[in-house]
């Protein structure tokens, strides 16, 4: 079962893919055989710091085979990575239309991570 994960804000019909992946509100889990979505609460969002490297291990631990991210920390992007997750940088927007443009194959990977902030 493929399972692709995109950090949200908002929830239901409403979200859309958050500008952040370890501060998001929460996780989108979307199974690209039998079409259903499913949203986790991020674990990583209330930590003082080290949110980015917690929801890492949360995608890897839902069993995620993609995620589709507008940025990564390098740190989240190293865990993410040694899951066997591959990372593409996802569109702002609609969760639904970021997904399409994944099945399309419209979305370049993600290559580009930033400084980790911890604390922040």
């Amino acid at each position: 079962m493929p399972l692709v994960v995109l950090p949200v804000a908002g929830s239901g019909s409403a979200s859309k893919v958050s500008d952040s992946f370890g501060r998001a509100e929460a996780f989108l889990v979307y199974d690209t055989e039998s079409g259903e979505r499913t949203e986790q609460p991020n674990q990583g969002l209330s930590s003082s710091g080290g949110a980015g490297i917690k929801a890492a291990q949360q995608v890897v631990d839902v069993g995620a085979n993609v995620l589709l991210a507008p940025q990564l920390g390098e740190n989240a992007a190293k865990i993410l990575r040694a899951g066997g997750i591959s990372l593409f940088k996802s569109r702002s927007g609609d969760t639904s239309d970021t997904i399409a443009a994944y099945l399309a194959g419209e979305l370049p990977p993600l290559t580009q991570t930033h400084p980790s902030q911890h604390g922040a």
